[in-house]
């Protein structure tokens, strides 16, 4: 198993930038946008790959008013090694432009919030290399949210899987061939609880959680790859803790999947 290791000079600079904090008179001027480049414990799980990788770092104030300031926190990773170097450009290219897609999606009405003085603050808190070989990367991002005017912390987890030899991005299509069979395995509990609130089961069922998706419209939980699981991220109300992961060996479901690692 494989680890990057990046100094990460993020702690100091987030009780600037990430504060939900009214600013005091006189207070110093905040810069528009600050990036810096750091890193954090990345596993690659036991795939090989011949390439390296680190997570950057991307601190931006998006409004820093009398009201207080917004910020946005984007983590993404950046693949070196690669022969084709045009190839390695539109990769990474690729992997920032999602970590911006992922805060457009959560934020989308960042203009309104400016507007209407609503705080917020938006953070890849975890971006985790799941898995990572010369020809697929899966990502696991886990998204946090505040903001002024809900009770409670949105925390979703979105995910990347890329085909490092083109550089295009898998969706639900290209990854299940029957997900309804999938969904069965998940409701009959076939399943593993990888993450998400305790006692989950006790607010809602496995059904009620999975009939949200349908293959016919082309809705599907978020997934990722280890080297031999599968985990599915399922959506929930911020009341149940926003999302909850549930994972299953791949030879369990792999009838039912046009792609996964090694196929």
């Amino acid at each position: 198993m494989k680890k990057f290791l990046v100094l990460t000079l993020v702690l100091a600079l987030l009780a600037g930038t990430c504060s939900c904090k009214k600013k005091e008179s006189g207070g110093n001027e905040t810069k528009d946008t600050e990036s810096i480049q750091t890193s954090v414990e990345t596993e690659q799980g036991e795939a090989k790959s011949s390439y390296e990788v680190e997570i950057k770092e991307d601190i931006s104030v998006v409004s820093d008013t009398e009201d207080g300031r917004c910020t946005k926190v984007l983590r993404y990773p950046v693949i070196s090694g690669m022969k084709d170097a045009e190839l390695q450009d539109k990769i990474n290219a690729e992997l920032a432009s999602f970590a911006e897609k992922l805060y457009t999606q959560t934020v989308p009405d960042e203009e309104i919030y400016i507007i209407e003085g609503t705080i917020f603050n938006f953070e890849i808190a975890e971006c985790k290399v799941e898995y990572l070989s010369d020809e697929f990367i899966s990502v696991k991002n886990t998204v946090n949210l505040y903001t002024s005017i809900s009770e409670y912390t949105s925390s979703p987890v979105l995910t990347l899987n890329m085909n490092l030899t083109d550089g295009s991005i898998l969706d639900g299509d290209d990854i299940f061939s029957d997900f309804n069979s999938v969904a069965s395995k998940f409701i009959s509990g076939e399943f593993t609880e990888e993450y998400g609130m305790k006692d989950l089961l006790s607010q809602t069922s496995y059904e009620d959680m999975i009939l949200q998706y349908r293959s016919d419209y082309a809705s599907y939980p978020q997934v990722y790859f280890t080297s031999d699981k599968i985990v599915m991220n399922i959506d929930l109300a911020d009341a149940l803790g926003t999302s909850a992961g549930y994972s299953a060996d791949i030879d369990t479901v792999k009838d039912f999947l046009k792609f996964y690692p090694g196929k």
